[in-house]
């Protein structure tokens, strides 16, 4: 528990390494996923290599709402724990209802939670979730970390290639016409994040041009940022042994793409992740 009694909540949407949980010292709370009808716990008995897996062999993979009552049992552990307040950090609630149900529970806990909608995924939540968890370390208070987390989600661009709309299609993300339209044409689409949904924004017939789209325009958007932060992965694979390494000032990681998000884009998907780091508490790696 930090000396301060703020907690930074996040959900294992954001993919942080262990590393950096542990040094923010924040807390995540697991999504659930379903194989084939059985029911697992992101980061405890799933893993993104066996959602791959599972996709491949034609499973039917879900991402699942949170357990009824889950948020409320962990704010509320948090508060006998000996947290005084709690920033609440998490994936867009236009692509899962974590958000929904942490304002209800924010509600109803024991201590004040400031729910924050990132309105992104992956390392553009995980890059907000850290730079409320520096504020925090730093010794700032919890409304510090609060806007901390929404500066850096309004900063970040997350940009991904994927094989096939399939997936993407069967979690509801994007509409049938425009899969269609893709699968006919053999596209590999570019997908972003826009207003807190995932929209297609162009493509190409081949897997590596669309790659090395999606790095050009990543990296015009980092130059444009005085404090940038970066992150790959690919679903999969490895993101930095395919070449796939952004050319930044800043600090650059390879994340894991996570179980959820590897069952929303599917294998061989591609992902960058960038973001403004605050200048007061710089995120260290």
């Amino acid at each position: 528990m930090p000396r301060s009694g703020i907690v930074v909540v996040t959900d294992s949407a954001a993919a942080l390494p262990s590393a950096l949980q542990s040094r923010y010292e924040i807390v995540v709370i697991p999504l659930m996923l379903e194989i084939d009808g059985a029911v697992f716990t992101e980061g405890v008995n799933i893993s993104p290599p066996r959602v791959v897996a599972a996709l491949l062999g034609g499973a039917r993979v879900r991402v699942l709402e949170p357990p009824s009552g889950e948020i409320g049992r962990i704010y509320r552990g948090l508060a006998v724990d000996g947290a005084d307040h709690i920033v609440s950090v998490h994936v867009s609630g236009a692509i899962h209802s974590i958000v929904e149900y942490a304002r209800e529970a924010a509600g109803h806990a024991p201590i004040p939670v400031d729910v924050v909608d990132t309105r992104t995924i992956g390392m553009g939540l995980g890059f907000a979730a850290l730079a409320a968890g520096a504020q925090v370390v730093a010794g700032h208070g919890a409304e510090a970390a609060s806007a901390a987390a929404k500066a850096t989600a309004t900063s970040s661009r997350v940009l991904m290639t994927v094989e096939t709309l399939e997936y993407a299609h069967r979690d509801g993300q994007v509409p049938g016409a425009i899969r269609a339209l893709s699968d006919t044409l053999r596209m590999r689409p570019m997908l972003e994040l826009k207003d807190g949904k995932i929209v297609r924004t162009g493509g190409t017939r081949n897997t590596e041009p669309a790659r090395q789209e999606v790095k050009r325009r990543i990296e015009e958007y980092v130059a444009t940022l005085p404090r940038p932060l970066v992150s790959v992965a690919l679903v999969g694979g490895g993101a930095l042994e395919a070449g796939l390494a952004i050319n930044t000032p800043g600090p650059m990681i390879e994340s894991s793409p996570g179980a959820s998000l590897s069952a929303h884009a599917g294998p061989g998907t591609y992902i960058v992740a960038a973001a403004n780091m605050p200048a007061d508490a710089p995120i260290e790696f």
